[in-house]
């Protein structure tokens, strides 16, 4: 049995909008979310910021359990109010 993949799960905003995320290289995917508007939704102006972070085991799963709890308050993705 293979052990859990450890990663990051991490908290982005902006402008009024949060992003549930994971990345095993949280510095890198602060950069993609800075620099490429096609990740963020079109009503966003403001750059992203990473605002939290926390290294888990099974961050994939995790995850997805974030976005299952918060799931009501899902605009775009894995972009939240």
């Amino acid at each position: 049995m293979s052990s859990p993949i450890e990663g990051y799960i991490y908290l982005g905003q902006a402008d009024h909008l949060y992003k549930i995320g994971a990345s095993k290289q949280p510095a890198m995917r602060a950069i993609q979310l800075k620099s490429d508007a096609t990740i963020r939704p079109k009503d966003i102006s403001g750059d992203v910021s990473i605002k939290w972070k926390l290294r888990v085991k099974n961050y994939k799963l995790i995850e997805q359990l974030l976005h299952a709890r918060f799931t009501s308050k899902r605009v775009d993705g894995e972009w939240f109010t």
